[in-house]
């Protein structure tokens, strides 16, 4: 398959590098060209979970000159979402298949926006990785990504996406209800994402503090009520539990994406996060204070280090 990566990050490059061992021909879009020329001169150098290799891989700052793709992922911040694709019309064609694996709640009506609704998909997935250098990725821990239709029922084509994931060593499944998995996750990333990136420790430590873990049940607490009330299930029977297990045994040392977006001084993607609970909070008559503070200390943060600069990838 064809495949384009847009947004060569951390997680970006765990996919891109996989599917490109695996025999695919993949190109990994990102705007930071100090990246991108490490990519294209000394490959992707992925650690950890998955092993310890280098694996030859193309990188561009742009589309320019690539011809349409079979396969499209979109990995970039929620907030320059549309903005990506807009750019990436030229390697979109009638049987290209649009993937979108980010974090939160809205990237895939972003994407309609751009492009047509059957042509979306839409997968979250468990994998941890972090983005180190330029070029160098650890992948610390694997997981399953799950997929599924944003509109409509599941084609054999987008079933085939799943497949050639699991291929790749991707461990991964197609599913019809994809919102409920979505949501199920937005409940961990809710919990954890804002505190970890404000406070810039790994997951451990947010359950080994007791207010940070009466925070993070505060806040998933909200979650669930605003899930509820939109009718949305939440597959988790102690989303509690659920999420206190990923911080104090699976991933204690594990930084969040958010904190990585503010040691590396990036936007972050708290208005798509714990910024959706509040505001479906509102237009539900929920109240949703811990989200509210944490939206507020995210956005504080960034201040300090966003003013002048650019959106990125």
């Amino acid at each position: 398959m064809k495949i384009t990566v847009i947004g060569a990050g951390a997680m970006g490059c765990v996919f891109g590098g996989h599917l490109q061992e695996g025999g695919n021909v993949v190109t990994m879009i990102d705007i930071w060209e100090e990246h991108v020329k490490a990519l294209n001169e000394k490959g992707l150098s992925l650690k950890g979970a998955s092993g310890d290799r280098v694996i030859p891989i193309s990188a561009q700052t742009d589309t320019t000159g690539m011809s349409e793709q079979d396969l499209v992922i979109v990995l970039v911040k929620a907030s320059v979402t549309q903005k990506a694709l807009e750019s990436a019309k030229n390697i979109i064609g009638p049987e290209t298949i649009v993937l979108t694996v980010q974090n939160g709640i809205g990237n895939a009506e972003n994407i309609a926006e751009v492009i047509d609704v059957e042509k979306i998909i839409v997968g979250t997935t468990a994998n941890a990785s972090e983005l180190t250098k330029p070029g160098e990725v650890i992948h610390h821990g694997q997981g399953e990504t799950v997929i599924g239709k944003y509109e409509g029922k599941l084609t054999d084509r987008d079933k085939k996406i799943a497949e050639e994931f699991k291929n790749c060593k991707l461990e991964a499944k197609a599913v019809d209800n994809i919102m409920s998995i979505v949501w199920s996750k937005l409940i961990l990333n809710t919990a954890v994402n804002g505190l970890s990136g404000v406070l810039q420790v790994p997951l451990g430590k947010l359950y080994e503090w007791p207010e940070t873990r009466e925070f993070m049940r505060d806040i998933i607490t909200e979650t669930e009520k605003v899930a509820n009330a939109k009718g949305i299930e939440i597959l988790h029977d102690d989303p509690y539990e659920k999420v206190f297990t990923i911080c104090r045994d699976k991933a204690p040392g594990h930084y969040a994406s958010m904190a990585q977006d503010v040691y590396w001084q990036r936007k972050t993607e708290i208005d798509v996060i714990n910024g959706t609970i509040v505001e479906e909070g509102k237009a539900n008559g929920i109240e949703t204070p811990a989200n509210t503070a944490i939206v507020r200390m995210v956005k504080g943060v960034e201040k300090g280090y966003l003013k002048g600069k650019k959106s990125d990838y």
